[in-house]
């Protein structure tokens, strides 16, 4: 977070009150809920926190741009949500999981029955 400069507040799980914008946080935290944490991991970020990150490079006097910021965010956010669904995939289909024990199982067990009727009906 310090590479882009954002809000250290930013940085604190769940958003302390003591910051310079107490209103504007729970302003944003309250947009950013309605689009849900699925949202969030889809890169779906409240324009409030653009907002409030612009008025954070003001009060430092930065001239770095919020849009910049907030597009960075956004791709970073992605990212997770990408390396997450790889890695659940990763655990969920990797031979060592229940679910390809049982469908591996399931599928053994069709050949066998399979086998076991022979060449019937075969043309």
């Amino acid at each position: 977070m310090a590479i882009y400069h954002t809000e250290p507040s930013l940085g604190v799980p769940n958003v302390r009150a003591w910051s310079r914008q107490p209103h504007l946080f729970q302003l944003a935290i309250s947009s950013q809920a309605k689009l849900g944490a699925q949202g969030l991991l889809e890169g779906l970020v409240s324009p409030k926190w653009r907002h409030l990150q612009a008025l954070h490079f003001s009060y430092i006097g930065s001239k770095k741009s919020a849009n910049l910021w907030a597009s960075c965010l956004i791709q970073q956010l992605i990212r997770i949500g990408h390396y997450m669904w790889k890695d659940r995939n990763r655990l969920a289909y990797s031979e060592d999981s229940s679910w390809y024990t049982a469908r591996k199982r399931e599928i053994d067990i069709g050949i066998r029955e399979q086998f076991a009727m022979g060449l019937i009906d075969i043309p």
